[in-house]
């Protein structure tokens, strides 16, 4: 779905930026890039919806090259983008109106409108909170907003770019399990954080350092390598529980360890496989 061919950017006061780029990312691919900040990451993936583009290299969305303008509408709408700050976002004077900004520009029927705002509110939980102001909304609600108007633009592939920073732990448990329910229906999520258990239950992960990809692979491949500390990335507490059982003969199935839940599960199945 996407392909990106030797990327590089520089930013106006020189500073590379990134590097020889090289990624391919399939449909229905849960992607996980990860690295400290300054890394390249927020660089990189606003080049997948033409916010930024290449000073060298291709990038292309369905083979569309985002560096030719005919090509940015039709783009835009297959790759959508949930960042950081949720308020940056939001233009509605009501979260129905927010989310709803987006179809509307489409210039698709009032009915079929109506029923992307409702699924999309319906899947964030926040059905009950439509004709609240987006401005009322908690951290975590501003951010479930924002996930369900890239939701409503019935988007193939999103990219979230650190979109629990600025949460509490609550809150980021909230946005986390929206994700986990996205994972796995046909559509592509490309989702940056410098916190590696938030990407625990990703296909693949890219660690990047300096504007390059240093490393990559499944997470019980980079969780299990001495590299991300050099990166700056701390291994999670998690993780290191499960390395330390996996050394004592314990196996498990990383695919099934997208909750706390689900962790305990497995460690519980796995008593009886050694």
């Amino acid at each position: 779905m996407i392909r990106i061919e030797d990327l590089s950017y520089n930013f106006p006061d020189g500073t590379r930026g990134l590097k020889k780029i090289n990624l391919e990312i399939e449909r229905g691919e849960f992607l996980g890039i990860v690295g400290r900040n300054g890394s390249g990451k927020s660089t990189l993936i606003r080049h997948l919806n033409g916010l930024l583009k290449p000073m060298e290299g291709k990038v292309f969305i369905n083979d569309m090259d985002t560096a030719d303008p005919s090509n940015l509408l039709k783009i835009r709408q297959t790759v959508g983008m949930v960042f950081q700050n949720p308020y940056t976002q939001f233009v509605g004077t009501t979260l129905e109106e927010d989310v709803a900004f987006g179809p509307e520009n489409l210039a698709l029927p009032p009915n079929e409108i109506r029923e992307r705002v409702d699924r999309a509110l319906e899947v964030v939980g926040l059905e009950n909170f439509k004709n609240h102001s987006p401005k009322t909304l908690s951290g975590g609600q501003s951010q479930c907003a924002a996930i369900a108007s890239a939701l409503a633009m019935k988007s193939e592939c999103i990219v979230f770019d650190e979109i629990t920073s600025m949460l509490d732990s609550r809150s980021r448990e909230q946005v986390r399990e929206i994700i986990r329910k996205l994972r796995g229906k046909a559509r592509t999520i490309v989702y940056v954080t410098h916190k590696l258990e938030e990407v625990l239950y990703a296909d693949r992960i890219i660690v990047m350092d300096r504007g390059e990809i240093v490393q990559e692979g499944k997470p019980e491949t980079v969780f299990k390598a001495p590299e991300p500390g050099k990166f700056g990335l701390e291994i999670p507490p998690v993780v290191e529980l499960l390395n330390s059982l996996e050394a004592r003969g314990f196996t498990f199935d990383w695919k099934r360890l997208s909750s706390i839940e689900n962790l305990a599960e497995e460690i519980w199945e796995s008593r009886w496989k050694i």
